[in-house]
């Protein structure tokens, strides 16, 4: 690489640290391999998309990023200029069935294919034609260089640029590049001192163990990809759950984090000192032009919880809102951090519920001539199980789950069957206990 070709050279944050390090160690399994699928209806310009998705690299520069190991250190190289991975692609005749195993295939195919770090953009995209106005953009990115939050900006500059080009503007300037060194150099000055007594003090005496002791195997299946991943939605309950949790004031996610510590209380052997990982978005007012950046702004956080069975399970939602509350106030924390202010070495946590938050603008599509038909998301994270909950009305839930250590058919039952007969129990006496509601899955399972 010629100086001349590179805009900037700096360290990793932490999070990203933890990230390439693991992927080193995990190339060729579909690890940090995140694949977006968008379908869209209407007219496309195929070259004003990919003009589009150009102003959008030259944006935000952790797009042009690659991330190189100098003398055992990773250091990030931004780029000033590199070339879009983008293929388009015409299944215009295929029948829905080819279409389905092809994508299939594209997507399998970007899990075994590793990145090559150095090489920015760490992404593969699709512009696929499916029908006379039918279509689908596949993203495949690595997990390193962007959140949840901030693909979605990305997405959505890319949806601006497309509408100033295809109105006659020959070319678009970019008025303020988003400089991901900002964030580095923001964490790097932040004060520490209040946060290593916080987590000293909060997980003080916390059990790190294994906490899906009951229902963990040692299984080989004849798959490279050692992630399986299943969704469901429940929308039935999504109008009795706002109304009770008006009712005492609870969030979505205190409710979901409640159920989920409960659900790894019932297949731990008896561990009451339940932990599990809380994704926290850390894009504080001190960054400027925070909510707009792209780039890894997240921390996974502890989530540390007693149960007591004596207590009632509103009265648990309560606690948990509060716990919620106490770790979002040092959303800065990296894992990492938090291990060495503790004296962990290892692993917190191994089970994570994420809430996703992401932001959409009323209509993003506004004056496009194509449009939204549904999207598709498929994460592959370092953990062993995570569930991913979209709170909206349909209410659904993504399991992703490691399939070297957990079965389908137990995922399934202990965390979907379990998780709606904890729901069914709370709704219907909101008065019930923690052991109430562990009698009930019980007595339901029996049934089936």
């Amino acid at each position: 690489m010629k100086l001349e070709e590179i805009s900037d050279i700096f360290p990793l944050t932490e999070h990203q640290i933890l990230n390439c390090g693991t992927y080193e160690k995990n190339m060729g399994n579909g690890v940090y391999h995140e694949n977006l699928i968008f379908y869209l209806s209407g007219g496309i310009d195929a070259d004003i998309f990919r003009k589009s998705w150009e102003y959008t690299i030259q944006k935000h520069d952790i797009f042009r990023t690659g991330f190189y190991k100098m003398n055992g250190d990773w250091v990030q190289v931004v780029k000033e200029t590199i070339s879009l991975n983008l293929e388009c692609l015409d299944w215009s005749g295929y029948p829905s069935e080819k279409i389905t195993e092809e994508t299939e295939k594209l997507i399998i195919n970007d899990k075994l294919t590793p990145y090559n770090m150095e090489k920015a953009p760490l992404m593969r995209m699709f512009l696929i034609r499916t029908g006379k106005t039918e279509w689908q953009f596949i993203w495949n990115f690595h997990h390193v260089i962007m959140d949840g939050w901030a693909f979605a900006v990305s997405f959505g500059d890319m949806l601006d640029f497309y509408r100033k080009l295809m109105n006659g503007q020959t070319s678009v300037k970019i008025n303020e590049v988003d400089r991901y060194k900002d964030y580095y150099l923001y964490r790097l000055s932040r004060e520490r001192e209040d946060e290593k007594k916080f987590w000293k003090k909060y997980l003080d005496g916390a059990d790190f163990s294994e906490q899906m002791s009951e229902i963990k195997d040692d299984l080989k299946p004849d798959n490279p990809i050692n992630h399986t991943r299943f969704d469901y939605k429940i929308p039935q309950y999504y109008e009795r759950l706002n109304a009770l949790m008006k009712k005492y004031g609870f969030t979505m996610n205190a409710v979901f984090q409640s159920v989920f510590t409960l659900l790894l209380y019932r297949v731990s052997g008896g561990k009451r000192d339940i932990i599990n990982g809380q994704v926290a978005a850390d894009r504080g007012t001190e960054l400027y032009n925070a909510n707009n950046r792209v780039g890894m702004y997240v921390n996974n956080l502890p989530l540390r919880y007693t149960v007591n069975e004596s207590e009632s399970f509103t009265k648990m939602v309560e606690k948990v809102q509060n716990n919620i509350l106490s770790v979002f106030g040092y959303v800065s924390s990296s894992e990492a951090e938090i291990s060495s202010y503790v004296g962990h070495d290892g692993k917190m946590f191994n089970e994570m519920l994420v809430f996703k938050n992401i932001p959409i603008n009323a209509d993003p599509f506004y004056g496009l001539p194509f449009s939204l038909e549904g999207s598709s998301l498929e994460s592959n994270p370092d953990f062993d199980f995570i569930l991913l909950i979209w709170p909206d009305e349909n209410l659904e839930l993504k399991y992703i789950f490691n399939n070297r250590k957990y079965r389908v058919e137990d995922i399934g039952k202990y965390f979907y069957d379990d998780l709606k007969t904890v729901l069914d129990c709370w709704l219907a006496h909101e008065d019930c206990t923690v052991a109430d509601i562990m009698k009930y899955t019980d007595e339901y399972r029996e049934d089936i």
